[in-house]
């Protein structure tokens, strides 16, 4: 294989012999890609996750298009499915299982905590994992969560062309059971594209997986530093290649390295896609296509820490030792002892006692001995060690795998599963303490054909073992629950021949690598990069480093000091350098066989070199000193510097410098051309389009000049940058200057001062530097774009070539696309070779230009109020203003203006030779002068400030360093109370008093009694009164004290010494707290504050606001642009309805995020609580009061709350910010098209110096505060998951940092809203737009031609249309033309640019139903509502608890039983109904009142009597399952009655009460057996079809507004149950009544609706839809009593749930009024 060559201006000025322009390939060696990819997916590491080819890579994607026919976003959909099921989870899971392993097998073994990296309270080493293995298992949930989107809709969105072809067909529903079908979830609110938010949500929760594994990579990398583990290495592997008593932690070091790429790929990945100009542009097309790499890197790592995992071997001996010298974490205990007996100022005395003083067995003893304790408590406290002191870390170690759900609780529905598969039933559990997973499943024989899946919410996990044919399986849970075929066989063997297998195939295709590489550059641009190969690339790393190890053996000959290496002969240096120039592919390859036995890279060149020097018979005596003195990274540093040096000199910079001049060239071509410019995207001065080029040429040459000047360094100084080996073997030598001479030798600049690496800090200004390059291109190419669209450029094409698969007038602008994607990837190279070929294709259109100059005389009004100003005219803006703004402005009008001022007839005669074409100033001079410009070297002297100010800067609005807190103020003070540095005072204050009620409440802390009425109302006035003065008063203490929350105790403390009964508990204020307790519950509750009370209305009022701007636009017509170019109309009011749709879910998603607070004292295992208090479950109470808090709990935490949930909320806003940028560049976009006019107020400056103009600010003001907070967000969200060991301190400052993201945040959403008001439809525009568009009509004209089999459609319209002025008259003629029929062709001519729009107009009218701007209630959320876009059916309805729940009256009525008394009880009902109706029927009679003759049921006419005998009628119908239409007439309005009179909502409050109170006495067991089954269709009473708003109309006829009450009192009043039996510890059973292909939507609708953690959701197979529904509950029930579950409870309003078999040991009938019995049936 060859490698081009070339030559250019020299990095850093440095000299280095060309590589060989031909590198001689090997054709016999399947390997050999490995060494020339440039990704090492594709190279060195493709044997590791050479599994996601067949999803990941352009076979994947074309297969995948394949099966949908060539759709990108379903294929993209599938793709991602397919490889996180299949591939991602599997491994996922088994890291999770080796955590829990490892846990399990650890509980017991104590070690010494590190807060801070300083010795901290003991742990155990198998919590420490545990907490890591709970962390990863909730992120792998959250991922299988994501819902992965499809859209089918056309070219943009509305299905014009479908309806064009057959407007009989309901194009939504079709194309929604289309995508469904192929497992996808249906997306119907988009433009061209799916608008890819679900991306951004998948790859975020990927994004914090690895987050996770990072901070667990990195403790692992310090407790081996530790010595706490040793690592077990196999014969012949080199631990490092320098020190042989070492063994690196390689494998936690790749896995951080590669998660830290992965989350780089992934997090531009997650910003860019949400991201699309108008309806569409192509730079996501590009950018798709490295999915696989985010992917890649990710399971690169989580094999490597696998791998890992596997060599670890617990050093039991130095964790005791370790300990045995920590007495002083005794303290602790020792403290909190003191606190519980009132012992005056324990921390203050531990101090003195502890802080810089030797702490032993000895002295502890004497310390204790001395206080004034009980005996008992003496006792206790003389009875810890340091390795007992660990709380409650053994038994939260060994039950982690209920933590993580490790097969817990859903055993039943396995085995639904498995029935289904015909697979054989799980035995029940096996009680043994092993894992009843593995247990269970011996000897179970299956086929190694099945591929297992398990549907369900909780995340599950069984392995399986000894199964026939060797199958390793695992059940995962399937991404979105969605099915979809494997690929098929015939593929996979096509894929297995790739990736190393036997199949056999033609060897004759060279392309077969771009089918299965992971990277793009590998694979679809291979062509365009292949030059970067030889440098790049793994081989171009073993050359080097090769190179180097000689090249030091040379210098070391040169040394006179080193006898051993005597000078080479001409012939044994000429044979050295033959290694070099001769350097092969095979040469490359025998060195990786070679690292295959050593397991280590550089180490393999040593062996390689000594091996080929065998035969020289000088070079052979002194094989030893290759790699002399040198540890692995002094190679490796060179030979890195020498790639990086090499690719940019010899690559880089030719192709750099070729695309400046291409734009210097076009900028003097072009000096002359006389173009409109646009400031804010409006008109504005003209200019030349020569000088416009020139800027970006300028300023693109001074970075190339910037790439050019970095220093490429180098070191040579040894293992740690010393020297040691060196001077260790030869004292006399002066080996740094030695090291500098040879560094230099080699062309790179000299690191002196360095550890065992070179620090790298020139890669950092290298890569800036051409990320400012890049950026720069990247700000070309949208300009271009831009230009394109605007029609200043048309693209010539080639013959055969497509411009738009659908449209045949387009000719897209791709190559910029393309480059702004790829510079967005940073793949640099690729961008610039997209770039030269486009400049060459480029004809500018002057013509164009030159109309546009024609119409916008109005910028002329810059120069003349220039003029006017000069010659003193007064008012010149103001008077230019009234004439220009708003108004139309032509050459007339100005010459009459100019010709009435009073100025100099010189003035005057020069201004009335102004054009807007002659006005460019110098421009065309600058685009001429270009090339001297470009070769300019910066010299310029450095401005500095005056210092003569000697003014102080105190902070005011006008000196704080934040805008928010000066400029903004205004705007965001509303977020003050909650995230600045008073609100965090504020809440530490009230979880203080609050943790001191809470003790107050606990029986065993009998020293803190229960507070009287008065001393609560002192404690509750400190936080209702809590002012600045206060808050002023703590910062004043934390001055003396230097720590922020020990000052809030001592504030509390003084405030409290007037209260006599607080006085006495003093001590009892942080009692057993550790700071970040404190903290941890104060952020979270800045943060819930916050969200609720200012970012929520605020995002409500924004989405409502685009719903009203969308539902008052629905029906006007606008042309769509994808690509920037026309395209197939749309409306104006569905195009804002996309945004509010979208909007609306990351609302949604942001508020279903879980609050999270921990409480469990200095390294999260209660230490200090249980020292005190051994007989209290503190795990218990620490959940009590965060749940009190209105907080999530998290038990599994060290000393902070691991921060996972604030990453998860703050991804999700900016996953909403994201969206609020597209937006606002579309409406800017929108306004640069006068599609809108902007209303401005009197007074209102509209352009500083244009006073025609009035620029969009808002919308600028938005997206650029956007930009600000997700840079702010996304900081937050990388950095706050990760700390070393139990914590650090890094969190802190950080923290403080929040107020940042969330303020730009809100500044944003108020500017967008503020300019969406400013909004004014210019629809005489948009009109005139549409009316010279008819080549639009293409789309549906070729679409009714291929239903009626014309021949090439396609390319009939191209020939009409690309190129050509299309009108009505030419359209007309062209359709009358076709053999098509009369009426298909009569549809036709009736079509407009107008008219067809598709479905925009039905999609924008029922944006309010599609938004659901509902927030749900989530557990331990006390959410807050604003009025927008509301439901008319909402299955779930929103609550509020605090709000709700706390204004329900005392309840009266309701009733529960057991279950054989319910039997009795039910059959005495029926019995007394019978007799009842009998007795009634004959008085009936007697009395001659009334006699029904329809089916013999009487109606009464007593209306006192009504009530008592539907009541009766209504258990009969509920026994029987009567329906609707066989009720009284009479009991329908009865129904109504019993909500509306309140009854209904007495007996449900009584009957929930009596189910909650019941509960609470009880304690379910530990093995998570004892279950509460819950009626699911009681919550969600309407049709699974609900879930479709579209769908759901209730008859307004009778009581919609009671029905509803009723609805949301069951919701409110069940989820509260809900919640406090899953905080109590039960496990939940949720039954349904509806088949399990209603699955995914009753999950949806359960998420969304608050309910979390259920065990299982149990819905009915097919073979079970016949059964009746009495039989099929009693069957389920008795399923799981066989399989040892314990039923204790049984909640329904029906009795089919209530009878039968198994009920347990007591039911709970709910009143039910029967309103789901009449809701959608209408009586005749």
């Amino acid at each position: 294989m060859e490698f081009g060559a070339s030559s250019s201006g020299v990095l850093s000025g440095n000299k280095f012999t060309c590589i060989s322009t031909v590198v001689p390939m090997s054709k016999d060696d399947s390997r050999e890609h490995e060494l020339i990819a440039l990704s090492p997916l594709d190279g060195r590491y493709e044997g590791k996750v050479k599994d996601l080819a067949p999803y990941m890579s352009e076979y994947g994607l074309i297969y995948f298009r394949v099966l949908v026919e060539d759709i990108n976003n379903l294929a993209h959909g599938l793709m991602l499915k397919e490889a996180i099921n299949k591939v991602m989870f599997p491994v996922m899971d088994k890291l999770i299982k080796a955590l829990c392993t490892l846990a399990k097998d650890n509980a017991h073994v104590s070690m010494l905590s590190r807060t801070h990296g300083q010795p901290a309270s003991p742990t155990t080493l198998g919590k420490e994992m545990s907490v890591f293995a709970v962390r990863l298992s909730r992120e792998r949930q959250a991922i299988s969560q994501v819902e992965i989107m499809g859209k089918f809709a056309g070219a943009v969105g509305n299905y014009n062309a479908h309806i064009a072809a057959y407007p009989e067909i309901n194009w939504p529903q079709i194309a929604e059971e289309f995508v469904t079908s192929l497992g996808l979830n249906f997306n119907p609110y988009v433009t061209q594209i799916e608008s890819h938010d679900y991306m951004a949500t998948l790859f975020d929760a990927f994004i914090r997986f690895n987050n996770i594994l990072i901070d667990f990579d990195r403790d692992l990398w310090g407790y081996i530093s530790l010595a706490y583990f040793k690592q077990i290495t196999k014969a012949g592997e080199i631990g490092s290649s320098t020190m042989p008593h070492k063994v690196n932690p390689i494998d936690f070091e790749n896995s951080e390295g590669n998660l830290g790429k992965a989350n780089a790929d992934l997090s531009f990945l997650s910003m860019k896609l949400s991201i699309s100009r108008w309806q569409r542009d192509l730079t996501d097309s590009t950018v798709l296509r490295n999915m696989g790499g985010g992917l890649g890197h990710s399971l690169l790592a989580y094999r490597s820490a696998l791998q890992g995992i596997g060599k670890l071997q617990v050093n039991e001996a130095r964790l005791s030792d370790e300990l045995h010298d920590t007495w002083e974490v005794l303290a602790e205990p020792i403290q909190t002892v003191m606190r519980r007996y009132s012992v005056p100022e324990p921390y203050e005395k531990l101090k003195e006692f502890t802080r810089g003083k030797t702490v032993n067995n000895e002295s502890i003893r004497e310390f204790i001995l001395g206080l004034e304790l009980p005996e008992e408590a003496k006792s206790n406290l003389l009875k810890l060690t340091p390795h007992s002191y660990v709380g409650a870390a053994v038994e939260l170690a060994r039950n982690v795998d209920a933590a993580v759900n490790l097969c817990l609780g859903v055993v039943a529905a396995i085995n639904r599963l498995f029935a289904a598969l015909g697979l054989p039933q799980l035995p029940g559990w096996v009680q043994s303490g092993g894992d009843p997973c593995l247990e269970a499943w011996q000897g179970v024989q299956c086929n190694a054909s099945d591929i297992i899946t398990m549907y369900g919410i909780d995340f599950v996990w069984l392995a399986v073992e000894n199964i026939s044919a060797a199958f390793d399986g695992v059940i995962t849970l399937v991404l979105s629950g969605n099915k979809f075929t494997c690929i098929n066989s015939d593929s996979w063997s096509l894929v297995r021949l790739l990736l190393g297998g036997n199949d056999e195939q033609s060897k004759d295709d060279s392309r077969e690598h771009e089918l299965t590489a992971l990277s793009p550059l590998n694979g679809q641009y291979q062509g365009k990069v292949k030059d970067l190969a030889p440098y790049m690339s793994e081989y171009g790393l073993i050359y080097f480093r090769v190179l180097v190890e000689i090249k030091w053996l040379l210098k070391l000959s040169q040394i006179p000091e080193v006898t051993e290496v005597p000078n080479f002969s001409e012939e044994a240096q000429s044979f050295l350098q033959g290694l070099i120039v001769g350097f092969s592919m095979d040469d490359a390859l025998e060195v990786k066989n070679i690292e295959e036995v050593t397991n280590h890279d550089v180490k393999a060149v040593e062996y390689f070199l000594k091996q080929k020097c065998q035969s020289q018979p000088e070079i052979a005596k002194v094989r030893e000193f290759f790699h002399f003195a040198c540890t692995s990274e002094d190679i490796n540093n060179l030979a890195h510097g020498l790639m990086l040096k090499e690719a940019i000199n010899k690559v880089m910079f030719p192709v750099m410098d070729k695309l400046i001049k291409a734009l210097c060239t076009l900028a003097k071509d072009n000096a002359h051309v006389s173009m409109l410019s646009r400031t804010h995207g409006q008109p504005a001065s003209p200019t030349t389009l020569g000088k416009e080029m020139s800027v970006f040429a300028v300023r693109l040459s001074k970075e190339r000049q910037a790439i050019s000047q970095v220093e490429i360094m180098g070191k040579f100084a040894g293992a740690v940058g010393n020297y040691n080996a060196h001077i260790a073997a030869y004292p006399e030598i002066n080996w740094p200057q030695i090291a500098e001479e040879f560094v230099t030798s080699l062309g790179l600049s000299f690191n002196t001062y360095v550890t065992q690496i070179e620090s790298h800090d020139y890669m950092a200004a290298l890569f800036s530097a051409f990320i400012h390059f890049n950026n720069i291109l990247i700000d070309f190419d949208r300009d271009l774009w831009g230009y394109i669209s605007l029609a200043y450029f048309k693209q010539i094409t080639k013959a055969g070539e497509i411009g738009s698969s659908t449209m045949p007038h387009k000719v897209n602008p791709i190559d910029f696309e393309n480059s702004e994607g790829n510079l967005g990837k940073a793949n640099a190279d690729l961008s610039f070779l997209s770039m030269t070929l486009p400049i060459s294709c480029w004809q500018v259109n002057e013509a164009r230009l030159s109309d546009e100059l024609h119409d916008t005389w109005e910028v002329l009004a810059e120069p003349i109020q220039t003029v006017m100003r000069k010659y003193s005219v007064p008012e010149p803006y103001e008077k230019l203003k009234e004439l220009t703004r708003g108004k139309t402005v032509n050459n007339g009008s100005i010459r009459e203006f100019i010709l009435g001022l009073e100025l100099p007839e010189e003035a005057k005669s020069n201004l009335l030779k102004l054009t807007p074409h002659s006005y460019v100033g110098a421009a065309v001079e600058l685009a001429r002068n270009v090339d001297a410009a470009v070769n300019l070297v910066n010299g310029k002297e450095v401005v500095t400030m005056s210092k003569d100010d000697s003014r102080e800067y105190e902070l005011s609005c006008l000196t704080a360093l934040s805008p928010l807190d000066g400029r903004y103020w205004g705007k965001v003070k509303d977020l003050a109370p909650y995230m600045s540095e008073y609100g965090l005072i504020y809440f530490r204050v009230l979880v203080e008093i609050k943790w001191l009620l809470k003790l107050s409440q606990i029986p065993e802390v009998t020293e803190v009694p229960n507070f009287s009425e008065e001393a609560q109302s002192f404690l509750q006035g400190l936080i209702d009164g809590f002012s600045m003065d206060d808050a002023l008063e703590v910062k004043n203490i934390e001055k003396v004290t230097n720590h922020d929350v020990k000052a809030v105790e001592y504030f509390l403390k003084q405030k409290c010494q007037s209260q006599p009964e607080i006085a006495k508990v003093l001590e009892f204020f942080h009692f057993a707290c550790t700071s970040e307790d404190i903290n941890n519950l104060a952020h979270a509750l800045m943060l819930k504050e916050a969200i609720n009370k200012v970012m929520f209305p605020v995002m409500d009022k924004l989405i409502k606001a685009l719903c009203t701007l969308a539902k008052d636009n629905a029906h006007v017509s606008m042309l769509s642009r994808t690509h920037g170019q026309p395209a197939s109309p749309t409306t104006l009011g569905k195009e804002m309805s996309v945004f509010a749709v979208r909007l609306s879910r990351e609302r949604q998603a942001i508020s279903q995020v879980e609050i999270m607070g921990k409480f469990a004292g200095a390294v999260g295992n209660y230490n200090a609580h249980i020292s005190a208090y051994p007989e209290i479950n503190w795990p218990q109470i620490a959940e009590e009061f965060v749940t009190s808090l209105g907080l999530s709990f998290n038990p599994y935490v060290t000393q902070i709350e691991t921060h996972d949930y604030m990453a998860t909320l703050f991804y999700a806003f900016i996953r909403f910010n994201n969206i609020l940028i597209d937006f606002d560049r579309d409406l800017w976009g929108y306004i640069s098209l006068a599609y809108f006019k902007q209303i401005t107020k009197a007074g209102e400056i509209g352009s500083s110096t244009m006073p025609h103009k009035v620029n969009p600010i808002d919308f600028e003001n938005s997206e650029g505060n956007l930009g600000k907070a997700n840079e702010d967000l996304s900081f937050l969200s990388m950095k706050l998951p990760i700390s070393r060991w139990q914590r650090d301190l890094t969190d802190s400052t950080v923290l403080r940092n929040m107020g940042g993201g969330l303020g730009h945040s809100l500044l944003a959403y108020k500017s967008a809203l503020q300019g969406i008001g400013k909004l004014q439809v210019n629809e005489a525009h948009l009109s005139d737009d549409l009316n010279h568009a008819w080549e639009v009509l293409a789309e549906p004209i070729q679409t009714v031609m291929r239903r009626y089999g014309v021949p090439e459609p396609y390319e009939k319209l191209k020939e009409l249309t690309r190129g050509k002025t299309v009108n009505n008259e030419s359209i007309r003629e062209f359709i009358l033309g076709l053999e098509l029929p009369e009426e298909a062709k009569a549809n036709l001519l009736k079509l407009t640019p107008h008219s067809y729009v598709g479905a925009a107009v039905e999609l924008a009218r029922n944006v309010d139903a599609a938004v659901n701007l509902v927030t749900l209630l989530s557990p331990g959320r006390d959410l807050q509502f604003s009025e927008a876009c509301y439901l008319s059916c909402n299955p779930v309805i929103s609550i509020s608890l605090e709000a709700e729940l706390g204004s329900q009256n005392v309840i009266e009525s309701g009733f529960y039983m057991t279950s054989f008394t319910a039997t009795i009880f039910i059959g005495g009902l029926v019995t007394v109904g019978v007799l009842l109706i009998t007795l009634l029927i004959s008085l009936a009679v007697m009395l001659q009142s009334c006699q029904s003759r329809n089916a013999g049921v009487v109606e009464f006419l007593k209306l006192n009597d009504d009530y008592s005998h539907c009541k009766i009628f209504t258990l009969h119908a509920e026994l029987n399952g009567l329906e609707a239409d066989e009720f009284p007439a009479i009991c329908k309005g009865l129904a109504i009655q019993y909500i509306k009179d309140g009854q209904y909502a007495k007996d449900l409050n009584f009957t929930m009460g009596l189910a909650e109170s019941y509960f609470a006495t009880l304690t379910s067991r530990v093995d998570g057996l004892d279950v509460v089954l819950i009626d699911i269709d009681d919550i969600f009473t309407s049709s699974p079809k609900c879930s479709n708003v579209l769908m759901d109309r209730i008859d307004q006829s009778w009581c919609t507004d009671c029905i509803q009450e009723a609805k949301h009192l069951m919701h409110t009043l069940t989820l509260r149950l809900f919640m406090k039996l899953r905080t109590s510890g039960w496990s939940v059973i949720l039954f349904s009544r509806k088949h399990e292909g209603h699955r995914d939507v009753t999950t949806n609708l359960l998420l969304s609706a608050g309910y979390r953690g259920w065990s299982s959701l149990i819905m009915r197979l097919d073979d079970e839809m016949q059964m009746d529904s009495r039989d099929y509950l009693s069957r389920q029930r008795t399923i799981m009593q066989k399989d040892g579950f314990r039923i204790t409870g049984l909640i329904s309003s029906r009795m089919d749930a209530l009878t039968g078999r198994s009920l347990g040991k007591r039911v709970f009938k709910i009143p039910n009024p029967i309103y789901y019995k009449f809701e959608h049936h209408t009586e005749s």
